[in-house]
Formats: structure tokens, sequence, C-alpha cells
């Protein structure tokens, strides 16, 4: 176990302490010499930290989380009727994005404004209908209609159903589970919904054709980042955040009940096939 590929499989239980002391021996020894396995495990260390401070406090009940939806939901109706009565007016959207550049993880939000310590909800007159979209059908969290951990069986189902590949996202770094996975729709297209349970949190990948991906995708409150050099949007509406990219024209949208710095963290771990 001292070449870097297997001690990256180790170093989730390493940092978990679940390692015997002598399999933890040989992972720390590693480390010691190897600047890019030390990164790494300072990676998912902050990770680990960043879920593990959202944990405690921060969950809804699911009860309360549909009340407030739905009144928020009203509340975005009447607003859009009210600026299509008088004009609309651009007003900025900020939300907030501490710490996104963790260890190892390239992310770059590509631009600046009050950060701030508080993550305001998209304002409805700028919103991109695909953000309140994906939003949406996390929040309702249906059930599954082929459930268990197997990607080869979630492959399956939905082959012959959908006109895009669909292959289970795996993350790298933490522990991720595939609990599921459903026909959903995006912008009114199929769409597949993969679920997940990262860290002990629900965590939605939305597989969809990117040719739905609106042309001018940036607006107040989707903005654009740069994730392990690849372009993605970042959006916060009714407390979930969605990071939606691209990948061979398959459009890929992630999303969770985790402040944008965590939702953004677990995306850099994604590999996007």
């Amino acid at each position: 176990m001292s070449g870097c590929d297997e001690t990256s499989r180790y170093l989730d239980a390493w940092l978990d302490g679940e390692l015997d002391p002598g399999a933890s021996l040989i992972v720390e020894t590693h480390i010691a010499r190897c600047a890019q396995c030390a990164d790494e495990a300072d990676a998912i260390r902050s990770i680990k930290k960043a879920l593990a401070s959202t944990r405690e406090g921060h969950a809804t009940p699911g009860h309360l989380r549909s009340k407030l939806l739905a009144a928020l939901d009203a509340e975005d109706q009447s607003a859009v009727r009210t600026v299509q009565a008088t004009r609309r007016k651009r007003h900025g959207s900020a939300f907030a994005l501490a710490g996104a550049a963790l260890a190892g993880i390239a992310v770059s939000t590509g631009w600046r404004g009050s950060l701030g310590g508080t993550t305001p909800v998209a304002g409805a007159a700028m919103m991109p209908p695909i953000l309140e979209d994906i939003a949406q059908r996390h929040a309702r969290n249906l059930p599954v209609e082929v459930s268990g951990a197997q990607p080869d069986q979630v492959s399956n189902f939905f082959n012959g159903r959908l006109d895009i590949p669909v292959r289970p996202v795996r993350f790298r770094g933490v522990s991720a589970r595939l609990v599921g996975a459903r026909i959903s729709n995006v912008s009114d297209r199929m769409a597949a919904a993969l679920y997940y349970d990262v860290e002990g949190r629900r965590v939605s990948v939305f597989m969809f054709d990117a040719s739905v991906l609106p042309r001018a995708f940036a607006t107040d409150s989707l903005r654009p980042v740069r994730v392990n050099n690849q372009p993605a949007y970042l959006g916060y509406v009714h407390g979930y955040t969605v990071v939606i990219s691209e990948r061979a024209g398959v459009g890929y949208a992630v999303a969770s009940d985790m402040p944008p710095d965590a939702t953004l963290s677990i995306f850099a771990r994604a590999e996007l096939q």
C-alpha cells in the first residue's frame, strides 16, 4: 500500500480512524513524503469539517420545509406579477461562498461582490427557470424507481428510457452511497435523478440533455464558477444550493440543502463521465 493510488483509497478510512495501527503507519509514512497525497488528505479533511459544521442545527423538518417552500413560491409569483406591471428592475442578489478555495480543490468564482455572512434567496424576476426547477425537484424527495447502490443496475434501468447515457457519479475522497434513482424532468425534458447519501446528507444528481441549458446562462442568481478547471454555474434558492455543469452534451446538476461552499466541495469531488 505504498503507491499513491492505493494510499488514496485508504485516506477516508485513515482520517476517520478506522485503520489498524499498522496500516495507519503506512499511510502516514507515505503522506509524509508525498506532497500530492498530503494535499488530498488536507482537502478531504476540510470537506469533512465543512460537512460536520452543517450537520447540526441546519436540517429543517420535511413538513416545515414544504410549507416554507410553498410560501416562498407564492411570494415569488406575486413578485413576478408586480414586476411585470411596473416593468422589471434589475437588482443584485448575492450568496455566501465562504471558504470556496478549500485545500487541493480548484474553485474560482470568476466574480467579485459582497459575500457577507448571509445567503439571501434569489429574486424571482431574475431567477433562471432551470434553477427553480432543479431546486424544487430535489426538495420533493420523491420515492426511487430503482433502489440499490449498484451503478450497473441504475444504468440498465435508464437504458432505452432516456436519450442520454446515464452513468452514476462517483465521489472521490468522501463517504458517498448511491441510494437509488428515478426518471424526472428538467425544463420539461426527461432527465435522470440519482440520489446519494454523502456523509449523512442527501444529495441529488440530475442528468439531462445539455441542449436545455440556456445560452445566456449567467444571471444575478446563477453565477459562473470554475471547478477543477471546468466551467460550472452556482445558484442558491429557497435554502437549496445547485451547481450545474456540462460534459460531452450531458447536463449535470448537483443539488443539496448544504451551504454553497460545502456543495461546491462535494461537486469538486464528483467524477462526471
